[in-house]
């Protein structure tokens, strides 16, 4: 579609996985700890009248996060503030047990600074310092979670734990370059590790070839708590927190090296 052009990278970096897989046994210990410890606080609330065993729902949500780096390459920038909206199955196999599953469309937001990295356009050699960058994803959310709860107080509220996997199928992206949107790509482009080309909008006809391909698939282990509350029929208002650790990197390239870090607030009215 246009002229290739080579961008080989100034910045060398470390790989720091030993530091990684730390931090990941860390966060799975701490994991199993906060299920074992909701599982025992729920057991002890008195439990309530059974609900239908299969209950679909509506389900919005506030996602702020940001991109944790594992390399030197990129520097982490502001939070972005996703979302997600879609619609939710619980299935309800115990008294407090239940099967969190669903489907949402989801975006989010990948806020970061490049490093540095060096491009070549005839007669030119140019070194590109701190260099912002953002990108805008959706894709498909579904969650695969499991839900401790369903007892009930005096006013009929319950509180509830959550925790288990979230998976992420991106489909689209939109990007920009130092605040310009970028064009000149299809909108696979960005998930193809073939073909990292594209222009910007404010330097014409000058073509940023980049390792900056994004992954096509994200998951991230889920933990959190909320509390629901009755409305008139069978119908319930359920109001949550869940924090998402990543399991996956955001990147497919070789230079770039980085995960998002998720919150969730969510809201959805199951019937």
């Amino acid at each position: 579609m246009f002229p290739s052009v080579n961008f080989p990278l100034s910045i060398s970096f470390l790989k720091g996985s030993s530091h990684r897989s730390s931090w990941d046994m860390v966060f799975i210990l701490i994991f199993l700890l906060g299920i074992a410890g909701i599982g025992r606080a729920l057991a002890q609330v008195k439990a309530g009248p059974d609900l239908p065993p299969l209950r679909m729902g509506l389900q919005a949500s506030l996602q702020p996060s940001y991109v944790s780096t594992d390399n030197r390459q990129i520097l982490s920038s502001q939070v972005g503030l996703g979302w997600s909206v879609g619609i939710n199955i619980v299935h309800s196999f115990a008294p407090r047990y239940a099967f969190l599953t669903g489907a949402l469309l989801r975006g989010n937001v990948f806020n970061l600074v490049a490093d540095s990295f060096r491009y070549r356009v005839p007669e030119k050699d140019t070194v590109l310092r701190d260099v912002r960058y953002q990108y805008r994803v959706q894709g498909l959310e579904i969650p695969l979670m499991l839900r401790l709860g369903g007892a009930q107080f005096q006013d009929g509220s319950s509180p509830y734990g959550l925790f288990g996997l979230t998976t992420m199928w991106n489909i689209r992206v939109r990007a920009s370059f130092e605040g310009q949107q970028v064009i000149g790509y299809e909108p696979g482009d960005f998930f193809d590790p073939a073909n990292e080309t594209y222009r910007v909008t404010n330097i014409p006809g000058s073509p940023v070839d980049q390792d900056d391909r994004l992954a096509l698939f994200s998951a991230w282990l889920g933990i959190g708590f909320g509390w629901e509350f009755p409305l008139p029929s069978a119908m319930r208002l359920n109001t949550g927190l869940r924090y998402d650790y990543p399991l996956s990197q955001v990147f497919r390239g070789d230079y770039f090296k980085g995960r998002l870090q998720s919150m969730q607030v969510s809201a959805f009215l199951t019937f």
